[in-house]
């Protein structure tokens, strides 16, 4: 975080990684080599055990793992890459006894770890359930057990003047 330069490439690199990684989980383009539904629940699944070491690394430590929020020095040279050229930051942000911190570092961290588990646990199975009602809904009217519901309006008027 202390070199703007790094920290941009890294940023960029991130967002493109997770942005490949769900294109392929939303499939925009039907057209376009879709992975089948079963696949991509399973893509959906691996993608949900690779993260599981990175949350357990956070929520499981034995101590604050990032400076920034335990190095009041470290900080202030972080945050000074957030604010406009010649701003201040007030003195009293870095007194760490009675600023905004309601948990320890340690417990904060830990909090954090579990609520990324947490979101993403639930946005992947959210996702897989999306997937898995398209697949059902692929499957039914593959087999042809379409109802009178299913079709569109326009196809129940050409039903009902047979």
């Amino acid at each position: 975080m202390l070199s703007p330069g790094w920290h941009s490439v890294y940023e960029i690199a991130l967002f493109a990684g997770a942005w490949l990684m769900w294109w392929h989980m939303i499939a925009p383009l039907p057209d376009k080599d879709q992975l089948p539904e079963l696949r991509r629940i399973a893509y959906i699944f691996g993608n949900s055990v690779l993260i599981t070491p990175a949350c357990a690394l956070i929520i499981f430590a034995g101590e604050p793992l990032y400076a920034t929020y335990t190095d009041s020095a470290f900080w202030a040279n972080v945050m000074a890459y957030c604010l406009p050229a010649g701003a201040t930051v007030p003195a009293g942000m870095f007194n760490w006894s009675d600023g905004f911190q309601y948990l320890d570092t340690l417990n904060d961290q830990q909090l954090a770890g579990v609520t990324m588990k947490i979101v993403q646990e639930i946005t992947y199975g959210v996702m897989m359930g999306v997937i898995f009602k398209q697949w059902l809904t692929k499957e039914k009217t593959q087999d042809g057990e379409l109802t009178i519901s299913d079709l569109p309006t326009a196809n129940l008027n050409q039903l009902k003047g047979q």
